[in-house]
């Protein structure tokens, strides 16, 4: 634990995290929480690039002195436990199932493995 905290320090991060509200992403993503944050970067999975929308709670850590945008809270309703679900604000969707299908605004385009 001690060695933890040390590394930690010396490398500028606290380990800090706050939530907050997404309150602008033009030209900059700005988030109020604890404080008003500018300039906020967003992190998520390689190859995966996404903003929120303007009223996202935002989940916020620090790290090399700045706070930045780990995500935001999702709807999981009606997803089972290793699922994935990719929802537009416009309301496209792509959605992985964990029997094989794969469905793309409600459409199946791949299905399952068929049980005999």
């Amino acid at each position: 634990m001690w060695l933890s905290k040390q590394s930690a320090a010396r490398e500028g991060n606290t380990g800090g995290t706050s939530a907050g509200r997404v309150t602008g992403v033009r030209g900059s993503m700005t988030v109020m929480g604890d404080g008003e944050y500018r300039d906020v970067a967003v992190y998520g999975p390689p190859g995966i690039s996404a903003l929120p929308l303007v009223g996202d709670n935002a989940l916020l850590v620090e790290a090399g002195g700045e706070k930045r945008l780990l995500g935001v809270r999702n709807n999981t309703e009606g997803l089972e436990p290793g699922e994935i679900r990719l929802r537009s604000a416009g309301g496209a969707e792509i959605l992985l199932k964990n029997n094989g299908e794969v469905r793309v605004n409600g459409q199946v385009i791949a299905g399952g493995e068929e049980e005999e």
